[in-house]
């Protein structure tokens, strides 16, 4: 099977980070505000398509975790690649400002979904094996990827 995905890596997390006053104020102190505008309009969601065999939303954790979840719980493994996964420029720069892993940060709009074959509209990041290993291939070595870190209780 197809492991793919649809909207971006980050994204919400980045507008949360923004929407801040505080954050904004550090964030225009190093980028001119048009690296902004643009991109802080309501953009198109990631969706799940009805051709999905079964998805997880990167909400929790990012796009890792829900790739974890949903090979996990399926009982796969599988190969993919984080380059193919969508990010913007964005989301990169407020991400490294901030020393986070863009592809760990939360991802609301975002899905990571399992298809039998490729359809319009979606980026296809990699396929299922059989085994429990994740395997991120587009490395100069192959690089395994871990259970994501469990989330703090929220009070």
């Amino acid at each position: 099977m197809k492991i793919a995905v649809t909207g971006g890596a980050a994204e919400s997390f980045c507008r949360n980070i923004y929407k801040d006053t505080d954050n904004r104020k550090k964030l225009l102190d190093r980028y001119p505000k048009s690296f902004f505008d643009l991109y802080m309009q309501e953009k198109e969601e990631g969706n799940v398509p009805l051709f999905s065999v079964d998805f997880e939303c990167a909400k929790d954790g990012g796009v890792f975790a829900a790739l974890w979840r949903l090979l996990k719980r399926n009982h796969l493994g599988g190969n993919f690649s984080q380059r193919a996964i969508p990010i913007s420029q964005q989301a990169v720069e407020v991400c490294e400002f901030f020393g986070i892993n863009p592809y760990r940060a939360e991802s609301e709009n975002c899905y990571v979904l399992l298809c039998e074959e490729e359809c319009p509209g979606i980026t296809v990041i990699g396929e299922t094996e059989k085994g429990p290993a994740i395997r991120r291939t587009d490395g100069e070595s192959i690089a395994y990827l871990r259970r994501p870190e469990p989330l703090p209780e929220k009070s």
